[in-house]
C-alpha cells in the first residue's frame, strides 16, 4: 500500500508542541481518512460513532480515520500511511496492506471541518482523504470505543446521517458515479455542509473548498 498526498494546499507543514501535524504556519491541524467501496455492491465502509455528549459526529456515520500525529522529524506521507495503518485497523478492523491501491482526492482543497482534541481543545482539521476499492465486503469490525459499529452501508440511504465533512468527501469520491437522479436526490443535503466548511476554511485562511457539483 502506498499512500502520498501532495502539499500543494496545505504548505508549509510543521508539528506543533502536542506532536499534532499542522499545515498553514499553524493555521490548522491535519487529519487523513479513507473512503473505501465495493465494486459489486456500490456500499462504503463506515463507522457509526458511539454518543459522546458535546463531541462532534457524536452517533453519526465517519469514515476511519484520524489526526496526524509525528514524533521528531517528520516523514509526512510516511505519517500519513502510518495514521490510515492504525486507524483504519482500529475503527474497522481491516488492513490496508490488503488494499491494492489508494487514490489521494486531493485534486480538490481538502475540506475543514472542527474537530475536539482529547476532550478538551477545538481544533480546525484540514483532511486530506484517500479513495480505494474492493471487489468483495471485506468483514469488519471496530476496537476503537468511539465506534460503536462498523460495516458497509449504502451511501445514499444513510447520507443524512453522515457527519458534515465526511458526507463531502463522500460526495466528492463518488460524484461521478451517481446517476443525475441520485446527485439531485443527495445535493440538497450537502449544501449546507458545504457553506459550514467554506465558513470554516475562511476563519483560518485555507483555500476554499469546491462543491462536487460545481460552481
Amino acid at each position: 500500500m502506498s499512500a502520498a498526498f501532495s502539499t500543494t494546499w496545505i504548505d508549509p507543514i510543521s508539528v506543533d508542541a502536542e506532536g499534532i501535524v499542522v499545515g498553514k504556519n499553524s493555521a490548522f491541524g491535519i487529519g487523513t481518512l479513507l473512503v473505501l467501496k465495493c465494486r459489486t455492491t456500490n456500499r462504503v465502509l463506515m463507522g457509526r460513532k458511539s454518543f459522546r455528549a458535546g463531541f462532534e459526529g457524536s452517533n453519526q456515520f465517519t469514515f476511519p480515520g484520524g489526526m496526524l500525529r509525528s514524533e521528531g522529524a517528520l516523514d509526512f506521507n510516511a505519517c500519513i500511511q502510518r495514521t490510515l495503518r492504525e486507524r483504519v485497523s482500529a475503527e474497522a478492523g481491516v488492513s490496508i496492506h490488503a488494499l491494492e491501491h489508494l487514490v489521494a482526492l486531493d485534486h480538490w482543497p481538502p475540506i475543514v471541518g472542527r474537530y475536539t482534541i482529547k476532550g478538551d481543545r477545538l481544533v480546525s482539521t484540514s483532511i486530506l482523504p484517500f479513495y480505494g476499492e474492493v471487489e468483495t465486503q471485506l468483514p469488519a469490525s471496530s476496537n476503537d470505543s468511539t465506534v460503536h459499529s462498523v460495516t458497509w452501508y449504502d451511501p445514499l440511504e444513510v447520507m443524512h446521517e453522515v457527519t458534515q465533512t465526511n458526507a463531502l468527501i463522500l460526495a466528492q469520491a463518488l460524484w461521478t458515479k451517481w446517476s443525475i437522479a441520485e446527485q439531485e436526490r443527495i445535493k440538497p443535503i450537502l449544501m449546507p455542509h458545504f457553506e459550514a466548511v467554506r465558513d470554516n476554511a475562511e476563519s483560518v485562511g485555507a483555500t476554499l473548498p469546491e462543491p462536487p457539483w460545481g460552481s
